[in-house]
């Protein structure tokens, strides 16, 4: 299954030996979607001042399982273990987890500037610094 975001949506699509494309299922965003983080059967959208949405992906219809809106606007998201974080701009960097359909708030981050992105590799979650245009490196703790 290829999955695609775009501003108002994210689609499925069947992608064959021959690299034929069929569409398979839709999710309309009520807000813009501005970033997709894919963890296990779960896909994480970042969407601008509709907050963060988490969608059960299992299936080709994608299915809305959780909404979390505790930051005036999400800019970006990234999974490292069992955590989310979440690029808030001028809030800072979010760290949440998602158990089932909830979000649960483990931490902010104020200090990590205008945080317009973030991506996660290896041992560590990077936070773009808008503002500052610097990139930071921050070392994921194990939250439980």
């Amino acid at each position: 299954t290829l999955w695609v975001l775009t501003e108002d949506r994210l689609l499925s699509y069947a992608v064959d030996a021959s690299g034929t494309m069929t569409p398979r299922g839709q999710f309309e965003l009520p807000a813009i979607g501005r970033r997709l983080t894919l963890r296990d059967s779960l896909a994480f959208v970042a969407a601008g001042s509709g907050g963060l949405y988490a969608l059960d992906i299992r299936n080709p219809e994608p299915v809305e399982v959780g909404n979390w809106s505790g930051a005036r606007f999400v800019y970006d998201v990234t999974t490292s273990g069992n955590l989310l974080y979440v690029a808030a701009g001028p809030e800072g960097l979010y760290v949440l987890r998602f158990e089932g359909t909830s979000f649960t708030p483990v931490g902010l981050s104020r200090g990590q500037g205008f945080v317009a992105s973030v991506e996660s590799g290896g041992d560590a979650v990077f936070a773009l610094d808008r503002a500052g245009g610097t990139l930071r490196r921050i070392t994921p703790v194990d939250v439980r």
